[in-house]
């Protein structure tokens, strides 16, 4: 039983570790609700890049975002590859 404690609060910490957090929930002066996650980085090839995710929603639609941003230069013509879980790769240009 031990044991078994000890692995659920080891995954249940490295869970949290790789989560993001909701950073910002409110309602715009629209009226649509903004949802925004913490955003996370990561080095690709020596230049930082932060990754975060919003999503505004209204009675008719939901728009979802993915904000990418670094202190680098990132040219308009960049590309992003997304690899999900099922394996589809949505290309973004």
């Amino acid at each position: 039983m031990k044991r078994l404690f000890i692995l659920s609060f080891l995954f249940i910490c490295a869970i949290n570790l790789f989560a993001q957090k909701i950073s910002v929930d409110r309602i715009e002066s629209d009226g649509r609700h903004q949802i925004m996650t913490s955003s996370k980085s990561y080095s690709v090839q020596g230049t930082n890049y932060s990754f975060c995710m919003k999503v505004y929603e209204s009675s008719e639609y939901k728009d979802w975002l993915l904000l990418i941003s670094s202190y680098s230069y990132i040219s308009k013509a960049s590309e992003l590859l997304i690899k999900l879980g099922n394996d589809e790769v949505l290309y973004l240009p």
